[in-house]
């Protein structure tokens, strides 16, 4: 196939940082839009082009392990894209 994908690498995120008490649901949205959405949807979008036999690597932070102030939110939110991983198959 022409156009064809032997490998898509999947990663998205962005850092607006937050203290819990001052998270507002348009960060939040921001940040599920580009984290979460912006792998989900990257990948989405390639399976069709990708030759059988192809792979989809999905990049997170490490930051997803651990904990510190202000980036709660956003260590969780990286680690909801490898969630998916599990239920990817075409």
């Amino acid at each position: 196939m022409v156009g064809a994908l032997d490998v898509v690498f999947a990663n998205a995120a962005v850092v607006d940082v937050a203290r819990i008490g001052d998270i507002t649901e348009e960060h939040l949205d921001y940040q599920l839009d580009v984290d979460f959405k912006g792998v989900v949807f990257t990948v989405q979008k390639a399976l069709p082009l990708l030759n059988d036999g192809g792979s989809i690597i999905l990049n997170s932070s490490n930051t997803n392990a651990k904990g510190s102030d202000g980036n709660r939110r956003i260590r969780g939110n990286q680690g909801s894209a490898a969630l998916i991983r599990p239920h990817m198959g075409k």
